[in-house]
């Protein structure tokens, strides 16, 4: 034991000379260069003392109000233009757009060897990962917005398509087919490469596929394709053009967002089928491209969506958790689901339609979150706030200062709100708390 603590305290020993060495020789890196660590060095805001000295951090504390108020201003102006194209034929005309709410959409994710590339932000990630995880929530945000809709899964790659998910309205099936892909991107390498991803894509194959399946719906819903494109070729076995006329009679609309450079070929898909065609420029702009997609798109005067004078949906009753019987979605025995009241049949999720007597089956939320598309919240309109200083948000409570925040007003309830506020109520309430 004696020798055990002689050694502890020799260690001890040592570690403290070799700590007095590491600062003796930092001290005298100090003092020769006058610099210190880089989380040692002064704050730059201390440079506001030095303009307030010299008699201009007013100044400067105007210019910090000034990119505020900017700010402010730019993100009105954003929440205003995207109201506008949303809702309505232009500025000058109030005439609302119409709009399918029962949207039915595939997803076409290029897997070639295109998507392997390294992700601009960081080259240890593959462009897959971060396409994966956007369409994840992409998949979520579509479902939250438009419930009563369905989506599907395609993928190409080696110059074929392939079907991952049928038309299905369960966002728990589609995510975990996107998290299986995710998986084989991580596993992915040269020397050890997965059966999922490799080869090139094929436009023509995959529009087929989904053509297969979208022309068989009925006129009432609004029928989509959005591809996410990762290379400069494609691989066609057949007439391309072909195919377009075929999507074009049928009133498919195809939407291309393409992760490289810009094609002929998809411009031109997405122009006779009144879709749009975007370019990203890195990770963010790709996510929010993808995301203005899940808002449902306004028809055209080509398209014929024909509304039948009435469409039958059923409001299921909910079983109790204790229960089990057989599902007809799964062909398996489940607790719990919810019962069609016309044929009886039991499903694990809605909205869905019942596949022994076709009728839709809903809850009553589901419609409620389509609402909003068809009647959405007025625009909130700018207020002088003059000579007026206790004004505060109705919704957060914040302080609203003169020359600091803007002040906006509901037309409806007269009530006045922030700009976070605004963009709050009209990009996810989609309620005004004031009128309501």
């Amino acid at each position: 034991m004696i020798s055990d603590n002689a050694n502890k305290d020799g260690l001890e020993e040592d570690e403290h000379e070799h700590d007095m060495e590491e600062l003796a020789s930092y001290n005298k890196h100090k003092e020769e260069s006058g610099k210190g660590y880089v989380w040692e060095r002064e704050y730059t805001l201390n440079k506001i003392d030095e303009l307030e000295s010299k008699g201009g951090g007013n100044d400067y504390y105007s210019k910090i109000i000034n990119i505020s108020l900017e700010k402010q201003v730019q993100k009105r102006q954003r929440i205003v233009k995207k109201h506008q194209l949303m809702y309505f034929t232009s500025a000058q005309e109030k005439t609302i757009i119409k709009k399918g709410i029962i949207r039915f959409l595939y997803l076409i994710l290029d897997c070639s060897n295109g998507i392997l590339l390294p992700s601009n932000h960081d080259e240890k990630t593959s462009r897959a990962q971060a396409v994966l995880s956007i369409t994840k929530d992409f998949i979520k945000e579509y479902f939250d917005q438009n419930p009563l809709s369905q989506m599907g899964l395609i993928t190409t790659k080696n110059g074929v398509a392939k079907r991952l998910k049928e038309l299905s309205g369960n966002v728990r099936n589609l995510v975990n087919e996107l998290k299986k892909l995710y998986e084989d991107a991580n596993r992915h390498s040269t020397t050890n490469p997965t059966r999922s991803f490799g080869g090139d894509p094929s436009l023509h194959n995959s529009l087929n596929l989904a053509y297969d399946s979208l022309h068989q719906i009925p006129n009432y819903g609004s029928k989509e394709v959005v591809i996410i494109y990762c290379s400069l070729s494609t691989c066609d076995p057949d007439d391309i053009f072909e195919t377009i006329k075929k999507l074009k009679e049928n009133n498919i609309r195809v939407t291309i967002i393409s992760l490289d450079a810009e094609l002929y070929i998809c411009k031109q898909i997405t122009k006779q089928t009144q879709g749009t065609y975007n370019v990203p420029l890195d990770d963010e702009n790709f996510k929010e491209v993808l995301l203005s997609q899940a808002a449902p798109p306004p028809t055209t005067k080509s398209q014929k969506i024909v509304a039948p004078p009435s469409m039958r949906m059923g409001f299921p009753q909910r079983r109790a958790h204790t229960l089990y019987s057989m599902c007809a979605c799964h062909k398996k025995v489940t607790p719990g689901g919810y019962i069609c009241p016309r044929c009886k049949s039991k499903y694990c999720d809605l909205p869905v339609e019942c596949s022994t007597c076709g009728l839709m089956l809903v809850s009553s939320p589901h419609l409620a979150r389509s609402y909003h598309h068809l009647f959405p919240v007025q625009q909130f309109s700018d207020f002088d706030q003059g000579n007026s200083e206790d004004i505060f948000c109705y919704g957060c409570q914040k302080h609203l200062l003169k020359g600091i925040n803007l002040c906006l007003q509901c037309p409806g309830c007269r009530n006045f709100f922030c700009v976070e506020c605004d963009s709050f109520i009209h990009e996810s309430l989609h309620n005004c708390p004031g009128c309501n």
